[in-house]
């Protein structure tokens, strides 16, 4: 009887401390086939999730989470890198994914450049492939500037519409068109009221995971969108 009582013991400790090293890798390897699944391509994904005792993963309750994500393509959207920190998330398995669905982003940040929403615009915005407009877009200090040169008739046209970014909701930011500049040359008023009501949405929905975004910035090229709560 003691025989078998000890061998039970060491039989359970043996299968704890192998739940302990196997299931959060497998759970990891899990997350970030999803997440592949989810974008168009990736170069770089990091996941690492905890749970105390481990066994609690079985049930999709993760303790910690993180995620890291570096070039990142997604509906047209690059995203040079993302960063994200999770505490107590609960996921749903499928048979073609899982998915968080709910949980405490502790941490955000995001990054993307001028030249990746340049990208976006041209494959995305109908108005400027059917005006084989030429697009720059630069971020400044407190704004975004389209520069748009267009072909009208044989005659280029060298628009400046400038604008902001706004958090719409916790997978939406807003560019805002604020001002429009021309030169001497003016285009039909259907296309420059169409350049003036020109809004467009960068989307992070495409992340199986919930999101908090608390704040924009704009810096040497780059769009930076931070957030996380420790509710």
């Amino acid at each position: 009887m003691k025989y078998g009582i000890a061998g039970l013991i060491v039989v359970l400790v043996l299968t704890w401390g192998l739940s302990e090293l196997l299931l959060p890798g497998y759970y990891e390897k899990q997350v970030e086939a999803s997440l592949r699944e989810q974008v168009e391509k990736v170069e770089l994904i990091t996941v690492n999730i905890s749970s105390r005792p481990a066994f609690l993963l079985l049930a999709g309750q993760v303790q910690h989470g993180s995620v890291q994500v570096k070039g990142v393509e997604s509906q047209g959207l690059r995203i040079e890198e993302l960063t994200a920190r999770y505490e107590n998330l609960v996921f749903s398995k499928t048979e073609s994914q899982v998915k968080a669905i709910k949980g405490n982003n502790t941490f955000f940040k995001a990054v993307i450049l001028e030249d990746d929403v340049e990208d976006y615009l041209q494959t995305t915005i109908p108005m400027i492939e059917k005006l084989s407009a030429d697009l720059d877009v630069v971020f400044n200090s407190n704004q975004v500037i389209l520069n748009f040169q267009i072909m009208f008739f044989g005659s280029s046209f060298d628009f400046e519409l400038s604008g902001y970014f706004e958090i719409i909701d916790n997978y939406t930011i807003r560019y805002h068109p604020k001002d429009l500049k021309s030169g001497e040359m003016k285009l039909p008023s259907f296309i420059t009221k169409a350049l003036e009501e020109l809004e467009f949405d960068l989307k992070l929905e495409q992340f199986l995971l919930p999101l908090v975004l608390n704040e924009i910035y704009l810096e040497g090229g780059k769009l930076f969108i931070l957030g996380g709560s420790r509710q």
